[in-house]
């Protein structure tokens, strides 16, 4: 045998196992995920636009099948929901005040996302009826808790207006207890 391949006998292994170890590796598949949400939020944005790459077209003549926005999506979602498992994102529920979720157009929101995007670039939002559930590291839920103020969501859920009814005095209307006597009805 040559020396060269007793080299690859050898080392072919030791590269097999090493791959091997760092994909049970926490930190190598935290780092994995990161990737690949980010890649996958930034594709999300170029499709939802419509923007589509010489990549694309290429993928969509091998596979015969157009790549979509929700497909993207899902694969974003499906990593995020991967790096919340390994304990690295954390997924929190903040409930609008007076039943107002905070809309994609208005300003303050803008700003909020983008200081968001910039802070914690694995953070996604997801906005529903009365809610809206933040998934961020650690530190980018920090930031959001001092932001979520300023787009009218809270923590906490807001609580029902339950005034209380105010007694009506019936000082005036007071009838006096009239009680049968047993045997007389």
């Amino acid at each position: 045998m040559r020396a060269k391949s007793k080299r690859a006998v050898v080392f072919a292994p030791l590269i097999i196992a090493v791959l091997i170890g760092l994909s049970f590796s926490k930190p190598a598949r935290i780092e994995y995920h990161k990737w690949r949400v980010t890649a996958a939020k930034s594709e999300y944005q170029r499709l939802l636009v419509g923007e589509h790459r010489l990549s694309d077209t290429l993928r969509e003549l091998l596979t015969a099948k157009p790549v979509t926005w929700q497909e993207v999506r899902a694969r974003w979602k499906r990593h995020e929901q991967a790096l919340v498992d390994l304990g690295y994102l954390r997924r929190v529920e903040y409930y609008a005040r007076r039943g107002k979720v905070p809309l994609m157009g208005d300003p303050d929101f803008a700003v909020v996302i983008d200081r968001m995007d910039k802070a914690c670039p694995c953070w996604s939002y997801t906005v529903s009826e009365s809610t809206v559930t933040v998934t961020a590291t650690k530190e980018g839920l920090e930031l959001w808790k001092q932001l979520a103020p300023s787009v009218g969501v809270q923590p906490e859920k807001p609580q029902k207006n339950c005034r209380r009814k105010q007694k009506t005095s019936t000082k005036f209307f007071t009838l006096p207890e009239y009680v049968v006597p047993a045997g007389k009805l």
